[in-house]
């Protein structure tokens, strides 16, 4: 398992099957061993610990939780990045071309 700090209180995490999610870890943070991680700045000291994700104070999120609550990494990225196309250019079919160049399929963006 790999993790990632992405912003605000998300982290990409590659699990060793090679699926990529992201969590937005906020919901899980309750309790008292939880409030030093409403800090920001020690949200992001998070480390891999077996097969959670740890902080210094001991606090944890595990494996399980993690793979429950998240996000499908290729489908929120896509989402986003769609957002911020729209908002930057009326050309999606170039946006697209330049994200994914190795494409053969002259199909796919009249499947958008």
């Amino acid at each position: 398992m790999d993790a990632t700090y992405l912003a605000d209180y998300k982290i990409k995490t590659t699990f060793d099957n090679g699926e990529e999610k992201i969590a937005d870890c906020l919901k899980w943070l309750n309790g008292q061993i939880f409030e030093p991680l409403k800090d920001k700045n020690y949200f992001q000291r998070f480390f891999i610990d077996g097969w959670s994700i740890a902080w210094p104070n001991g606090a944890d999120i595990a494996t399980e939780t993690l793979y429950e609550g998240m996000f499908r990494y290729s489908v929120f990225t896509f989402k986003i990045q769609l957002k911020m196309t729209i908002q930057k250019s009326a050309n999606l079919k170039e946006y697209l071309a330049q994200l994914y160049p190795l494409s053969s399929n002259p199909l796919m963006f009249k499947t958008l």
